[in-house]
């Protein structure tokens, strides 16, 4: 697996937080489950808060070949974590309806490797097939 350049960003629906927001009545009675509640929309449970164990979220992250230099990697995750939790970052994430998460480029890593497992898991059991 490629070297890990910085954090991974946890995505709300923001088009029904938007909405929401806007008309002031809630869109679904639960938000697509991350580990913890939306930063963006903390009022809405997550489906993890009724199914227990369920977890499935979208996430960007940067990663790189194995070549880059450690260096430039903690330059880049320092960078990034410290632009991302700023106050003013956060806010306009969260009108964006994304929760951005800070990290070491090792626990990125070690997300990866735990969402590859995972969804290896489903697609085997679900019997799913690559299409041509």
């Amino acid at each position: 697996m490629p070297a890990t350049l910085t954090t991974f960003c946890h995505f709300a629906i923001s088009r029904l937080r938007n909405s929401w927001k806007r008309s002031g009545e809630p869109p679904a009675a639960s938000m697509p489950s991350a580990a913890k509640r939306s930063y963006a929309v903390p009022e809405i449970p997550t489906v993890g808060e009724t199914v227990a164990g369920y977890e499935a979220v979208g996430w960007q992250g940067l990663v790189g070949p194995k070549a880059i230099p450690k260096d430039i990697v903690a330059r880049w995750n320092n960078e990034i974590n410290r632009i991302v939790q700023r106050p003013d970052e956060k806010e306009y994430l969260a009108a964006l309806g994304i929760d951005a998460a800070d990290g070491s480029p090792e626990q990125f890593h070690a997300f990866l490797k735990r969402e590859i497992a995972k969804w290896q898991k489903v697609v085997k059991v679900a019997g799913i097939k690559p299409e041509r």
